[in-house]
């Protein structure tokens, strides 16, 4: 939808919730008062879901790189070099959406991607995992390190965002990303979707996405 048209709609539903809120000001404290605040809440509601909301948020990832599969193994020590020593048959792929329960305390994830050249700008990667705490590598250089892997007080979750990948990280050809998990005290181990693509254009593409599985359950626990 054009921009012009998307301020248009903006412009009436600000427009439809003044004049309920104007109205209702000649009878405040009364239940016709509440009973129109109730339904300026509900008009407005529905005209973003309705009108708004999908037009300028719906979320389209299909153009990128997304991966139906990563290998996955246990894990004895939270570190990178433990993942080097793994052997292949220590790894196994697992498709995405998988998970496990509950005794294993730590998991290593891989995937390969390929790069014909370097990109001239910075990747996005939006990286799904599930556990308390998650370290995130491409090729080797850190990525992100929410928490301590080794400490069982330590619990940071996960934000499902998109994570900004430099290019001085990559290289031409294969390129990997590995990832380490920690869940201590029991509890699930989730691999989520992992997506890959031009940084700007994944964060426009997953802001919709960003935003419910982020800010919005934040503020519904406040509100609730």
């Amino acid at each position: 939808m054009p921009k012009a048209a998307i301020e248009d709609q903006d412009k009436q539903v600000r427009l439809a919730l003044r004049t309920f809120v104007t109205n209702a000001e000649t009878d405040r404290g009364g239940a016709r008062y509440w009973l129109k605040i109730g339904l300026a809440v509900l008009v407005v509601q529905l005209l973003y879901w309705s009108l708004l909301s999908p037009q300028s948020q719906r979320p389209n990832l299909s153009e990128f790189q997304r991966f139906a599969s990563v290998y996955v193994a246990p894990l004895a020590e939270p570190t990178l070099f433990s993942t080097d020593s793994l052997d292949d048959d220590q790894w196994s792929e697992k498709n995405i959406f998988w998970y496990d329960c509950c005794d294993q305390e730590y998991f290593a994830f891989r995937y390969d991607f390929e790069l014909d050249e370097l990109p001239e700008k910075d990747l996005g990667l939006i990286a799904g995992f599930g556990a308390d705490n998650v370290h995130i590598w491409v090729n080797g250089f850190e990525l992100i390190d929410d928490g301590d892997l080794s400490d069982r007080g330590s619990y940071q979750k996960w934000t499902r965002g998109v994570l900004r990948v430099s290019r001085a990280m990559l290289r031409p050809g294969k390129n990997t990303v590995t990832a380490i998990t920690a869940r201590h005290g029991g509890g699930y181990t989730d691999l989520y979707p992992q997506t890959l693509g031009d940084y700007e254009a994944l964060k426009q593409a997953g802001a919709r996405r960003s935003f419910f599985v982020n800010e919005y359950r934040v503020v519904s626990m406040i509100l609730y």
